[in-house]
């Protein structure tokens, strides 16, 4: 019984509280050929990143070439993932985040690059929403990323996204849209509180955008096994 019901649990536990900061983390690129960020360089023509057990997928409209994806220093600052949207051969159509099927709480994370203008100041267009998903199914709003400027600096490029309970318990999350062409994000935290450290000041949370269509999937009702063995468990526990 005790085997039975640590079973159950793990099954709803979350696998494990991480910050992916791209540093040591594995690039693959489109040809099979990986490497290893050191927070020295950056590496480009990247299609999936992973660090520990959360990977990145970067969905492209062309999935032999990922010219525009990167991983690593990019702005000289640090290990960042950076890249660029668009429905061209090098445009980035999805970044799917998973923790090898398992699920996982996303708290939080950084964005340093969301704008129009490559390399240069946000113009307001950029719609890049983030979403989560559990079995297949949407289980959030769209939520609505802030617009950023290119870059990152300590001081000023970064901005704090705090996300909601609602991306607790999902296992995978999609982020996409329109109106960007540069992106650039650090530091997801999973399954663990914030770091104080990394917050940067400016704590922005996302708005939800109101897509007028989004019903929660309906939770099922416990199945009777289910209900057998919870109820054993607790006359076990009385007994005791």
């Amino acid at each position: 019984m005790k085997k039975i019901l640590t079973t159950l649990l793990a099954s709803t536990i979350a696998v494990q509280a991480t910050v992916v900061t791209f540093t040591g983390g594995t690039i693959t690129r489109p040809d099979g050929s990986t490497a290893i960020t050191d927070n020295t360089q950056s590496y480009w023509n990247v299609s999936s990143y992973t660090e520990g057990v959360f990977s990145m997928t970067y969905v492209v409209s062309d999935p032999s070439s990922a010219n525009g994806q990167t991983v690593g220093n990019y702005y000289g600052s640090g290990d960042v993932i950076h890249g660029h949207w668009g429905n061209g051969i090098n445009g980035l159509l999805s970044i799917d985040i998973t923790a090898s099927g398992s699920p996982f709480d996303l708290q939080y994370f950084q964005i340093t690059s969301n704008t129009q203008n490559g390399g240069g100041a946000h113009t307001g267009n950029e719609l890049i929403y983030i979403t989560g998903y559990l079995n297949g199914q949407q289980v959030t709003p769209q939520f609505l990323l802030p617009s950023e400027d290119w870059g990152a600096t300590s001081t000023s490029g970064y901005q704090d996204l705090i996300l909601p309970a609602s991306f607790d318990l999902v296992d995978m999350v999609r982020i996409n849209g329109t109106g960007a062409f540069c992106y650039g994000m650090d530091n997801f935290v999973f399954d663990q509180v914030i770091p104080q450290e990394l917050l940067a000041g400016n704590f922005n949370q996302n708005t939800i955008t109101d897509t007028g269509n989004f019903v929660p999937p309906t939770v099922p009702e416990p199945s009777a096994s289910l209900l057998g063995i919870l109820g054993l468990l607790f006359l076990i526990r009385r007994r005791r």
